[in-house]
């Protein structure tokens, strides 16, 4: 068994509880309890001894007193003289002192006005005796004396139910630690055991942890990541096919037309060369959105904000976008002037991803539109394409994410736009969103607070 395992844990946790809980019966049921019968028995004899200077001092109370069998009660004056006199309501019984040894007694209490003295060595009895005075007055005492039964009998019954009990423990804990193992360990050992496979790249075998709260909710919880990184390791193959086809596509069409221009020198036209220029923003538009996306996940992109007229960033883009696609139309519903404190680069990159990828993926015209609210300016970037349905809502910020309704895929289109958008909103702690009522369009607002 791996040491390290829960289950030798778990039974090294119980037999050391075990031989603890042992270790403490052991000291306090053998070692101890002779100790503790004697103190027990010494304050008994304290306590009597006081009842009954009570009862002598205060005649008017007369409560008797209970005297086992084991102990001797009597008064004796200061020279040895036993008083006999039964109204202190105390049973006195046959004293086993002489009366030189009760002037003896008397004489030895001093100021305290009281003493101890423990017999071990009791010829008479095989039992010991512990014996108290108490002062009554100054011309009298009570003494009492008990019996110590020895309790050697009583240690050894003792010691042997302790082994009894010893064996019992362990064979309970044996079983303890069985039924530990199969509702604690097991589960665990199971998930843990899942986990590898899924470490090894299958996303299909469900985790099943039952038994506890905690077992259940750690299961789910690999549960949900197991589909993330299904859902990942699909998005990551939709990327190599994606970007695959993003650099085959201008790659082949550069390759063709450089060749067909080398080949016929009648081909080395302005159109021509234009197509390979086009071609060659594609690639590096392809390759600049992939860097940015990784140098923000990375943390590695800050932000430099400052003041700038939107009104201005958009019809900048606008004008840009136009001359790519002559022929849709974008219609601005902006005010001449909106100042916004904004990453002026990096917001310039979420309005053209934003704009260039409704126009990507419809066919429609375009609408941008910026409305005043009491503390933000909300943009709006408005299609009258196919629109998105509500079930995608929360996919199409992810990296590599292919809408369903896109029809338009042998364009441009790596699946980064709205990550980036996503990401650089995120870095200015921008509220926003999309909202579409397929087929009638969609559109992506943002809130800039003012």
């Amino acid at each position: 068994m791996n040491p390290k395992s829960i289950k030798w844990k778990i039974q090294n946790s119980l037999i050391l509880f075990s031989v603890s809980l042992l270790i403490i019966l052991w000291v306090f049921q053998v070692v101890l309890l002779e100790p503790f019968y004697r103190n027990i028995k010494t304050r008994e004899v304290e306590k009597l001894a006081y009842t009954v200077k009570e009862q002598y001092n205060n005649p008017s109370r007369k409560n008797p007193v209970t005297i086992n069998r084991e102990t001797y009660v009597l008064i004796a004056d200061a020279n040895g003289n036993i008083i006999d006199d039964s109204s202190f309501g105390v049973s006195l019984k046959n004293p086993v002192f002489s009366s030189f040894e009760l002037q003896y007694i008397f004489n030895q209490l001093g100021s305290s006005g009281k003493s101890i003295s423990f017999d071990y060595s009791n010829a008479t009895r095989s039992a010991s005796d512990i014996t108290y005075a108490l002062k009554l007055d100054d011309s009298s005492m009570v003494l009492v004396q008990t019996q110590v039964v020895p309790v050697n009998a009583t240690i050894n019954t003792i010691k042997v139910q302790l082994v009894l009990v010893s064996v019992i423990l362990i064979f309970i804990s044996y079983l303890l630690t069985k039924y530990l193992y199969k509702k604690i360990s097991k589960p665990i050992i199971e998930i843990n055991d899942g986990a590898k496979v899924l470490a090894n790249g299958n996303y299909i075998e469900p985790f099943q942890g039952k038994g506890y709260t905690e077992i259940e909710e750690l299961s789910d919880t690999l549960n949900k990541m197991r589909i993330e990184l299904s859902n990942i390791e699909k998005l990551r193959n939709e990327l190599l096919a994606n970007v695959g086809h993003d650099l085959k596509t201008p790659l082949t069409m550069i390759g063709g037309y450089a060749e067909m221009m080398k080949d016929l020198p009648d081909e080395m036209t302005e159109n021509n060369l234009q197509i390979i220029i086009k071609e060659t923003h594609k690639l590096s538009k392809l390759v600049e959105d992939m860097l940015d996306l990784s140098k923000i996940q990375s943390g590695m992109m800050q932000l430099d904000i400052q003041k700038i007229n939107l009104s201005q960033q958009i019809a900048s883009i606008t004008s840009r976008l136009q001359q790519t696609y002559p022929n849709r139309l974008i219609e601005l519903n902006i005010p001449d002037e909106i100042i916004v404190s904004v990453d002026e680069s990096k917001f310039e990159q979420v309005l053209y991803n934003l704009m260039n990828n409704a126009l990507i993926h419809t066919d429609s015209n375009l609408c941008i539109k910026a409305k005043s609210k009491a503390n933000f300016i909300q943009l709006e970037v408005i299609d009258y394409g196919e629109g998105i349905p509500e079930s995608e809502f929360e996919s199409i910020w992810h990296r590599y994410y292919q809408s369903n309704n896109d029809h338009q895929r042998d364009q441009y289109g790596s699946g980064l736009g709205l990550s980036i958008v996503k990401n650089i909103l995120d870095l200015h702690k921008f509220e926003y969103g999309v909202k579409s009522s397929d087929p009638h369009g969609t559109t992506f607002w943002i809130r800039i607070p003012i």
